[in-house]
């Protein structure tokens, strides 16, 4: 207590956000056009390429909402990718 106040370290564990959006729109862009693209989907059928090009284009005009699952789209390709 001698240098942080005592309300500062006895409270409780609170989580913190993850920039998701920001990432997507703007250092990981490129995964975004990469991984979402017809070229990448259309290596499984497991994702609608029709909705994910919709999706994709909505988030990067600045749409919020669809960073999540851009994010997990992402994951999944690139797991795909290496692994099948």
């Amino acid at each position: 207590y001698k240098y942080v106040p005592k309300k500062l370290l006895d409270r409780p564990k609170t989580g913190f956000g993850i920039p998701v959006y920001s990432w997507l729109q703007n250092d990981l862009k490129e995964y975004v056009y990469y991984y979402i693209s017809e070229e990448q989907l259309s290596k499984h059928n497991f994702i609608n390429i029709k909705e994910a090009l919709r999706m994709r284009a909505d988030f990067m005009a600045g749409k919020k909402g669809y960073e999540v699952k851009i994010w997990l789209i992402i994951m999944f390709q690139m797991w795909w990718n290496k692994w099948m």
